[in-house]
């Protein structure tokens, strides 16, 4: 026990003593001296308690002067430590209400008085009535990773990166893709989002249906694992079908019917409510058949607008593309062209972090009753830009171009020219 601490005797209790630092007394209500009780009538426990104790109050004191008091989680964390060192487990007000007389008189035997008056923090400790915040999804990962020493047992460090890493991965791109928020307002719409992510991301990087799963289990996995182990009551809003992705047959949305498109998606004001850049992207992607991704991770110079036919430039350009076929030009015509004309250096707000993009323009759409059937997902567009050309009779090898998809025969020479082809796609767009 450190040589400046004093401990005094009082009922049989014994009780550190000790003036109050000079820099906290502004977030002090007692005055000059505070005596805090350590629980116990042995001398010896009592100094070996002592330090931590003192440590205890001066991070409380150092938290309510940087005002970390005014942040609900660490309010909480504080006031809950605060009750355990005063030997009480944190109970919410509801509970210490139903509590034995004795018990409840126990409680308020313990909060602190000085000259007639009580620090609010022990009462509130003591009593109950600071109300458990949010947990976010960012802080899933932390509780997890407590909640689960059990299963890291007799694991060298290399199987515990092991072990952590898909789990990481799963709540990482889940953050990606949908933002923070709060787990108990997680809703239906945030899973079909992470899900159309995954869709995307296995037709463009090819990927199988299982790696999609996988992510899928492990970010449920550890969201009920938390939910279980802190007691929330919480039911996550997961769809009841369509969640998991088939194992063997590729995933593919239903296209969205030109009718809908037309007379929903285009109808004068629908699209408003949408941010600018997610609200260009989607038109885009209308009338290309381009991945959302592919369009928002277009630089400056892969969008060709004074080109004699004006078009957008798919390539590598430092991210992933499915096949050599993947990298191509696509006319921009009809809506596509006004939108490209709106953004010709592109997408600032996606290029870095295209995952963030399925969640906005999928909630939008779905908050707005755009979406043809619960199925449809944004990338259902490619899906009817497809089938448009498939009525319209083109030509397989122009078809295959402008999807990026490889053909089951030698490709000879360099396709229809550009302007041709946006001829084409005048006929099929809109």
């Amino acid at each position: 026990m450190s040589k400046n601490l004093k401990l005094t005797e009082r009922g049989g209790i014994w009780y550190l003593v000790r003036r109050i630092p000079k820099r906290y007394e502004s977030v002090e209500t007692r005055t000059r001296i505070v005596s805090i009780s350590l629980e116990t009538d042995s001398l010896s426990a009592a100094r070996r308690k002592a330090d931590d104790v003192w440590q205890a109050q001066l991070d409380h004191w150092q938290g309510r002067l940087e005002g970390r008091s005014a942040d609900d989680r660490s309010a909480y964390d504080a006031i809950r430590k605060l009750a355990q060192r005063r030997g009480f487990s944190y109970l919410p007000v509801s509970q210490v209400a139903k509590l034995p007389d004795d018990e409840l008189l126990a409680r308020l035997g313990a909060v602190p008085e000085t000259g007639g008056r009580v620090d609010p923090d022990e009462l509130a400790a003591l009593m109950g009535t600071v109300e458990s915040p949010s947990l976010m999804m960012s802080e899933v990962w932390e509780e997890f990773y407590r909640l689960t020493a059990n299963r890291r047992l007799h694991k060298s460090r290399d199987q515990v990166r092991k072990w952590e890493s898909p789990f990481k991965r799963a709540l990482n791109r889940w953050l990606d893709v949908n933002g923070d928020s709060a787990v108990d307002g997680l809703n239906h719409d945030d899973f079909i989002s992470f899900r159309s992510f995954w869709i995307e991301k296995i037709d463009l990087e090819d990927r199988s249906n299982n790696t999609a799963n996988k992510d899928f289990d492990k970010l449920t996995n550890a969201l009920y694992t938390v939910i279980d182990g802190l007691g929330l009551k919480i039911e996550l809003p997961i769809p009841k079908r369509n969640w998991r992705l088939p194992k063997l047959d590729p995933v593919s949305p239903p296209p969205f019917s030109s009718d809908w498109i037309r007379e929903k998606i285009l109808h004068p004001g629908a699209l408003d409510g949408m941010n600018e850049e997610a609200r260009a992207i989607l038109l885009i992607c209308l009338n290309t058949g381009a991945r959302p991704s592919e369009v928002a991770t277009l630089l400056p110079d892969r969008i060709k607008l004074e080109a004699d036919t004006a078009h957008i430039q798919i390539r590598a350009d430092g991210r992933v593309v499915k096949t050599k076929r993947a990298q191509r030009d696509i006319p921009l015509v009809g809506v596509a062209l006004d939108a490209a004309r709106d953004f010709p250096l592109g997408f600032p707000r996606y290029r870095d972090s295209p995952s963030s993009l399925s969640g906005a323009q999928i909630k939008f759409m779905r908050n707005n009753d755009l979406m043809e059937s619960e199925d449809h997902v944004v990338y259902s567009l490619r899906h009817s830009f497809e089938d448009r050309m498939l009525v319209a009779k083109f030509p397989e090898r122009v078809k295959a171009d402008l999807m990026g998809h490889n053909i089951d025969r030698e490709r000879y020479g360099e396709g229809l020219p550009l302007a041709d082809i946006a001829n084409l796609l005048e006929e099929i767009s809109f």
